[in-house]
């Protein structure tokens, strides 16, 4: 495995750099790179499981000579175009000695050899076995399968790490192997010398097959409007078997070259990003039918219906008062309303949805996730769902839009603009107003065609924030929003709002410290609510514990336990849901709540 573990090493060396200037603000390349491989062959289980663990030091060289930090964005971009080229080496190394050919991959990538039997493939698949049983029965017992409930039965099933000689380990594979009948050494008969031709997987009509999968709509733009070369190094590396690190680039480069189209760099790490011509294509007809319907005179509504709605509604500020009359009046086909966070946008929607109502307008709202229709139906929308769910009643004849109805899209920069462009086909006859800001949240699929049609229509824009009370609170916004992260950075430090630690146990101190008295002040203000955010899941379960065993001690939770997963639940917990039930139970995924009572008999 040297040379596998030199490949991916160089790659890296290449593609790691560090950070510089007041804040680390500057990005700088790296020239040196420490980093060492383990080779494991077994699974917890003893089974054939040939893989490598890097472990990368910290450090690296930069121009300026000096051993720094690791600007950790690189290694989080770069690490899938890594694994990429190191699993392309291994197999075409095993191709070249021994003359195996590859299945087809798998969704992560993964081939198996061919020729294995699947009886023995099953055989040394022990820990998949124990992982899918008790995943079967967390599904028996109502249980989602979500990324989440996999890790967790991963670790719930895992065993600890158990040494074998590999002398013994090969005398008890090939054991087992006879056992079922399978004789060792006529597998690897079968399994090896069947090609020495390590050029057969990347023939220019599989390349041809390969560019046209990855530009296509379940390509690399299935769930990004844009990508960077790593992206499409890693995706290479997962359709070809056997590639070299250079044919790999190669090819990257010439894909680059031939199947799409430069939009824009990424200036913080000096990135450039490309698109497909297959989306903006999408994204030009979105723009067209959206445009061609800006001369209609669609759900307009009279005047005493709009001053009703706005009298009934005496606190909304001037700018929400003028987003009323243009989503109402402005005749317009599809009308934008743009609002950063804060700006209130959902209580503006729900004057509007009252002047629709009083003039006779079916009012029918949507946004892409669960809890922003709970938002919704809060503002007097009786009927809200989430975008997949009117997509699939639309497709299914189940729901229909005609001319008296008004579709609105909340929170629709997130929406992908493949998506957006199926509800506005829907949509032809109806009027569709589009509520989001395409500055705060990304698409949670590819598309950017929100931002399009605001710079192509223009929107209706709610500017004063009535969430942060303080001026400087609300500048710093402006600064995230614009992309100067650094500069809000140390506006909320010139105002004590960020806290220092020498390590991560003393951060994680000082925050439970901070947490618990701010609970506190909460339990004796109902009004108030105390929350702790975290950008990664294995940071959220880590800060979960460490609040749930103070509350514990603090006797803020009930004696009993409730087992659910890998959580451990007590009257007393607070606790987010992870799915949608709004028909059943009337929560949506995000809702939070207090556990009031256990009952074991309905536990999974």
């Amino acid at each position: 495995m040297g040379r596998t573990h030199q490949c991916l090493v160089a790659y890296l060396d290449e593609h790691l750099g560090a950070r510089r200037g007041h804040g680390g603000h500057e990005h700088v390349s790296g020239q040196g790179l420490l980093a060492v491989g383990f080779d494991h062959r077994t699974s917890r289980e003893g089974d054939p499981l040939l893989h490598t663990h890097l472990v990368i030091a910290n450090r690296v060289q930069g121009p300026d000579g000096r051993w720094t930090a690791l600007d950790g964005r690189d290694v989080y971009r770069h690490r899938l175009a890594a694994d990429a080229i190191y699993r392309a080496s291994y197999q075409r190394q095993l191709s070249r000695t021994l003359g195996v050919e590859w299945t087809a991959a798998d969704v992560h990538g993964n081939r198996e050899l061919q020729g294995v039997p699947e009886d023995l493939v099953r055989l040394f698949s022990k820990r998949t076995d124990q992982i899918n049983l008790q995943l079967e029965r967390l599904g028996a017992s109502g249980q989602e399968r979500t990324p989440r409930l996999v890790k967790w039965a991963v670790h719930a099933t895992r065993k600890p790490k158990e040494r074998e000689a590999p002398d013994t380990l090969y005398g008890r594979w090939r054991t087992e192997a006879a056992q079922r009948g399978v004789d060792p050494d006529a597998v690897v008969r079968e399994v090896t010398g069947r090609t020495l031709d390590v050029e057969q997987g990347l023939s220019e009509r599989t390349v041809a097959g390969v560019f046209e999968r990855l530009a296509g709509p379940d390509g690399l733009t299935a769930t990004a409007s844009a990508f960077a070369r790593q992206d499409v190094l890693a995706a290479l590396g997962g359709q070809l078997a056997g590639a070299t690190r250079a044919q790999l680039e190669h090819l990257a480069d010439r894909f680059l070259a031939k199947r799409t189209v430069a939009v824009v760099a990424d200036r913080t790490v000096e990135e450039r990003r490309w698109s497909t011509p297959e989306l903006l294509t999408v994204e030009q007809r979105l723009v067209a039918a959206a445009t061609g319907r800006a001369g209609e005179q669609t759900a307009v509504v009279g005047h005493d219906a709009v001053r009703a709605a706005l009298a009934a509604h005496p606190t909304a500020g001037e700018d929400q008062q003028a987003m009323v009359r243009d989503v109402c009046q402005g005749g317009a086909g599809v009308a934008l309303v743009v609002g950063k966070a804060g700006t209130g946008k959902t209580f503006a929607l729900g004057m509007a949805r009252h002047a629709w109502h009083l003039d006779g307008y079916g009012p029918l709202a949507c946004a892409p996730t669960g809890i922003a229709t709970v938002s919704l139906v809060a503002e007097g929308f009786e009927e809200a769902a989430t975008c997949d769910r009117l997509l699939d009643d639309l497709d299914q004849g189940r729901e229909r839009l005609d001319s008296r109805t008004v579709l609105v899209v909340d929170e629709a920069a997130m929406l992908g603009s493949r998506k957006l462009g199926r509800l506005l086909d829907h949509a032809q006859q109806a009027k569709v107003v589009l509520v989001g800001d395409d500055r705060q949240l990304a698409a949670i699929d590819a598309g950017g065609g929100f931002r399009a049609l605001r710079l192509r229509l223009g929107a209706s824009e709610l500017t004063e924030n009535r969430r942060q009370q303080q001026a400087w609170e609300r500048e710093a916004l402006e600064l995230v929003r614009g992309g100067l992260v650094e500069e809000a950075v140390a506006a909320y430090r010139a105002h004590d709002r960020v806290v220092c630690a020498e390590s991560k146990p003393a951060a994680t101190l000082a925050l439970l410290q901070d947490w618990w008295q701010a609970w506190q002040q909460a339990e004796r203000n109902p009004a108030e609510d105390v929350i702790v955010l975290a950008s990664r899941r294995a940071e959220v379960d880590r800060l979960n514990t460490a609040c749930q065993q103070l509350l514990l001690a603090r006797g803020r939770l009930g004696p009993e336990r409730l087992q659910v997963m890998d959580l451990q639940l007590a009257v007393g917990d607070r606790v987010v849901c992870g799915r949608n039930a709004i028909g059943q139970l009337g929560i949506a995924n995000g809702t939070r709540g207090i556990v009031t009572a256990l009952d074991p008999m309905l536990a999974p």
